[in-house]
């Protein structure tokens, strides 16, 4: 083996882990680009009920946001996207596909290259 294919094969494994893990969290696991969920993981529908087709082209803050939960939202989201800083852990509600909503705490990386990362648990029915 060329050290080329071993640093290949330990790529693999990387992405293998990786992925394993993105496909098996219990948590909801987003990056968003420009407000859209562009990767979700497959808890979404354990939890909110929505395929991630459903979500390919649905806008998360103006629709699925708790009308009451929008500023607190916006602000988090903010912090995130223009000043690049690292938003505390805040709480809101999230619409499911059924309509009612539940409570999840969100922790969001500052963007990076256009995109937001965040991890989201679920609190509670609201």
């Amino acid at each position: 083996m060329t050290p080329d294919d071993d640093i290949k094969q330990k790529v693999q494994e990387a992405l293998l882990l990786l992925e394993n893990y993105w496909e098996t969290s219990q948590d909801l696991l987003f990056v968003f680009e420009s407000g859209y969920a562009v990767k979700v993981s497959p808890s979404i529908q354990k939890i909110l009920g929505y395929t991630i087709q459903d979500l390919h082209d649905v806008e998360w803050i103006p629709n699925l946001v708790h009308p009451n939960d929008m500023p607190r939202t916006n602000v988090a989201h903010d912090l995130v996207r223009t000043k690049k800083i690292q938003a505390r852990p805040f709480r809101n509600r999230i619409r499911t596909k059924d309509g009612g909503y539940v409570w999840l705490v969100w922790h969001s990386s500052p963007e990076i290259e256009g995109r937001i990362y965040a991890v989201a648990w679920y609190v509670s029915v609201a």
